[in-house]
Parts: structure tokens; sequence; C-alpha cells
């Protein structure tokens, strides 16, 4: 599995989690001929008083979101620099290990045991390092999917109250939703709401930027 699969399967799980307890209210479809006949079909088919719901497209909303492609790419870049550490410093670990492996015999027994026992204690610290950077990965990434959790949170949020859905779904590979009519899918709406308040919320810190180098 690469990792722009396992950045997609945390941010989808960060989704189910936030759909399974969201309920709500609010507006009208807007748009071009598909939003009105989809506007219309949920109009027909909520006439009877039963719940107005909504779903969402996971996959298509990931790769629709700019701020989840914008963090995917921090993260990635962040791995890479690790992973660059760690051969550097496997491969310095190994130079050594040859070293003590061509100078073995012509040690005596003492020098050959401080040796190994000084090159143990490097391959230690060695683990230890690279367990120490998994772990502030990885809480730096869950730092960053909180946040990221939260802006979508507040998206379902305002976009339930434009289309006045009492209930939100998630459509995607392996969940309970297994089909919906296309009329009551919401992604795009979602995505709209998500990347105009980030590109909002970008031009906002670009202007407060600018005051500052004034």
């Amino acid at each position: 599995m690469n990792k722009q699969s396992i950045f997609n399967i945390i941010f989808a799980i960060g989704i189910a989690v936030i759909l399974g307890i969201q309920l709500t209210s609010g507006n009208e479809a807007k748009g071009d001929d598909k939003d009105s006949e989809k506007a219309e079909i949920r109009s027909e088919l909520n006439g009877d008083g039963t719940y107005k719901i909504g779903f969402i497209r996971t996959d298509s909303l990931l790769t629709t979101y700019e701020r989840h492609k914008e963090l995917q790419k921090e993260l990635e870049g962040k791995m890479k620099i690790m992973e660059r550490e760690w051969e550097r410093k496997t491969r310095v670990f190994q130079e050594n290990l040859k070293v003590l492996e061509e100078e073995a015999p012509r040690m005596s027994e003492r020098e050959l045991q401080m040796a190994q026992q000084e090159l143990e204690m490097k391959q230690q610290e060695l683990m230890a390092w690279r367990e120490r950077k998994s772990q502030e990965f990885m809480g730096e990434e869950r730092e960053l999917n909180r946040g990221l959790y939260e802006e979508v949170t507040d998206a379902i949020n305002r976009v339930q109250e434009k289309l006045n859905l009492d209930m939100v779904f998630m459509l995607e590979l392996g969940g309970s939703l297994v089909w919906a009519n296309d009329a009551f899918d919401i992604t795009d709406e979602m995505a709209e709401e998500l990347n105009a308040r980030h590109r909002k919320e970008k031009e906002g810190n670009k202007k407060e930027e600018g005051k500052k180098k004034k």
C-alpha cells in the first residue's frame, strides 16, 4: 500500500466518525440544470413528510478538497526527510560495522569486545531514534487530522443548513450505504464549501503576513 492510500484511508476514517454523529437543518439547491433536477427530485421524494437526506462520496471529496491535498503533500515531504535521515544513519552504521569486520583480525580480544559493545550501543541509539521520530510523526499527523476533521464538521453543518437536510450518509467502498440516488449526492456542495472557506482563510493569512512585513 503506498503513502497516498494510507493518508486517504486515515482521512476517510475521520470523515466516517464525523458523519456518523451529524443531524441538521436548512436551504435550497441552486446552480445549473443538473442541480435543479436534483432539487426537484429531492422535493418530490420528501414532500410526504419523510426525512430529507444527503450522502457524500468520500473518495471524490478527498480528490477535490484542496486542504486535504496540501496536508497530504506536507506529510509526505516530512516522511521523505525522515526516511533520508534514516538511510544516512543506517549507512554510517553499516560502514562502522564493515570497518570492525576488517580490523577484527588485528585486534586483541579486549579491543574486539569493546568495539562490539560500542557498535551495539550505536545500534540501540539508531533504533531509539527511529522509534522517537516515528512517534513524533504520528503525533503531528494526528494534530493535522484533528484540524482537518473540525473543518469538515463545520462544512457539514453549513451544507446541511443550506439544503435543509435531516440526515447525511457516507457512500464508500465497504460502507453500510451501498447505493443512493444521485439526486441526494451533496459531495460537490461539500467540496465547494470546504474549498471556499480554505481559500478565504489563505487569503486572510497572506494579508496578515503582508502587514507584518511592512
